[in-house]
């Protein structure tokens, strides 16, 4: 790794990790029965805080934190299996030295990638054949998705004290964005177009756009947008990231059907399918699809086939502030950690019979 690329790979590990270290965990989030009871809470939740719900102590929103949102964002590729999910094993010398020619020579890049006509028609219209839309994530997945996320850091760094929440927010959900793209590139030195489209174009706009306090409504209490990525985790005895996606769920209204909703899944996985809500508030949810790797698979407490996450709130007793998962890849290597809505959505866990 030149000296250039270890300097850019610092400054991005330091700019993602400079506002968990200025929080330093001051603010915690309420217990569902002290947000009852304590005033207190309504400082931490804020007047404008749409996703960040600190009184939900249970569910995946529980174990949503900065770290989650790095590793299950900036870490999202190792999802597939054909890349290596042993952190020392990536070439980050090649990546980092892509994701500084994206910046500076985008224009290149874009040429090198057929020029701007085919350019634009890959990155943003639906042409050719479906595996070929980069429209989709780019929309989906960059704008919405990651819109959606930017806002959720900025509400948890604001009620977690940190200053400039919103620019901290922003610079911290592209610092992981640039460790995305560093792994997707990691076989060259030089950018993609979709690289240039990512980092210059759909990742800024969605920052900008769910800014905007209507836009940020509408999907949250129209749409009932969610994130429900797993519970990602570094795992022992190697540096393995472990049990990572990006997966943002919808519960659209049905006509009629008051109790009953439509369910969608996208991400690296793609699920539909219905839920159905009891007069507790707990909602019920049975859907069918493909994960990213082409897994056939059911969602019942995020149960993928060999995939099982276990949310904060289901184990009973002094469990119940504790999440659950394991894994099982179709290679018979296997994964289980815990994670916790107290170690700012960072899992552990072991693994064995790995290759």
């Amino acid at each position: 790794m030149t000296t250039a690329n270890r300097t850019l790979l610092q400054c991005v590990v330091l700019v993602a990790a400079l506002p968990i270290l200025i929080s330093g965990g001051k603010a915690r989030a309420q217990q569902v029965g002290d947000a009852a009871t304590d005033t207190s809470a309504a400082s931490i939740s804020g007047p404008n805080h749409i996703f960040y719900r600190p009184e939900l102590n249970f569910g995946s929103v529980s174990v949503m934190g900065p770290f989650n949102v790095l590793l299950n964002r900036g870490f999202s590729v190792l999802h597939f299996r054909d890349q290596p999910r042993d952190v020392r094993q990536l070439r980050w010398g090649n990546g980092f030295a892509a994701v500084g020619d994206a910046l500076a020579h985008p224009r290149a890049a874009i040429e090198r990638s057929g020029g701007w006509g085919p350019w634009l028609k890959r990155e943003f219209l639906p042409s050719g054949r479906v595996w070929e839309w980069a429209w989709a994530p780019n929309y989906g997945g960059h704008i919405i998705a990651g819109g959606i996320t930017s806002r959720y850091l900025e509400e948890w760094f604001e009620a977690h004290r940190v200053p400039l929440p919103a620019l901290s927010a922003a610079v911290y959900l592209m610092g992981t964005m640039m460790v995305n793209e560093a792994i997707e590139h990691q076989r060259s030195t030089t950018a993609s177009g979709g690289a240039v489209a990512d980092l210059l174009i759909f990742d800024p706009l969605g920052i900008l756009l769910f800014r905007i306090d209507g836009l940020a409504r509408f999907f949250q209490e129209e749409l009932h947008a969610a994130d429900w990525s797993p519970q990602a985790a570094v795992t022992l005895p190697s540096a393995r990231v472990q049990n990572v996606a990006q997966v943002l769920a919808y519960k659209i209204p049905l006509p009629f059907l008051e109790r009953t909703r439509l369910l969608l899944t996208l991400g690296h996985q793609g699920l539909g399918g219905v839920t159905y809500r009891f007069d507790s508030g707990l909602s019920l949810g049975v859907a069918g699809g493909i994960d990213g790797n082409g897994r056939i698979g059911r969602l019942l407490i995020s149960l993928m086939l060999v995939v099982v996450n276990v949310y904060p709130g289901v184990l009973p007793g002094r469990f119940a502030s504790l999440g659950l998962w394991v894994t099982m890849t179709q290679d018979r290597e296997f994964s289980f950690g815990l994670s916790s809505h107290s170690t700012l959505g960072l899992g552990t866990g072991l693994d064995w019979n790995q290759r």
